[in-house]
């Protein structure tokens, strides 16, 4: 995603962020996710995605990796990076339960 569809994005989760509650991470979809930081600092976390087929099922994935990696004892920056790559493998496939990949495909993955 080019540099106006970060900031774009960037200024979505803001204003998500500002009115609801600060302990969110905003999927973005190629642009990645944001969260925000205690010190109010907000991060973009860079999705994986080289390309895309079929986004169906691409937020399910990333929260189901998401909290296994936290639930194993990751850092939240892991969690994210973990979700944003089972998320990044799911879009290159057709359907959602079909497009969902294995552990041993996310920890394999290299972008």
């Amino acid at each position: 995603m080019g540099g106006v569809g970060k900031v774009n994005a960037a200024m979505s989760a803001q204003l998500f962020i500002d009115r609801y509650h600060p302990d969110w991470i905003i999927s973005a979809g190629v642009a990645g996710c944001f969260r925000d930081l205690p010190i109010g600092t907000m991060v973009l976390a860079d999705s994986f995605i080289q390309h895309d087929v079929d986004t169906t099922a691409a937020g399910d994935t990333f929260n189901g990796a998401f909290v296994t990696a936290l639930a194993e004892g990751m850092s939240q920056e892991e969690a994210i990076a973990f979700g944003n790559k089972a998320a990044s493998i799911s879009v290159t496939r057709k359907g959602a339960q079909t497009s969902i990949p294995s552990r041993e495909e996310v920890d394999g993955y290299r972008p």
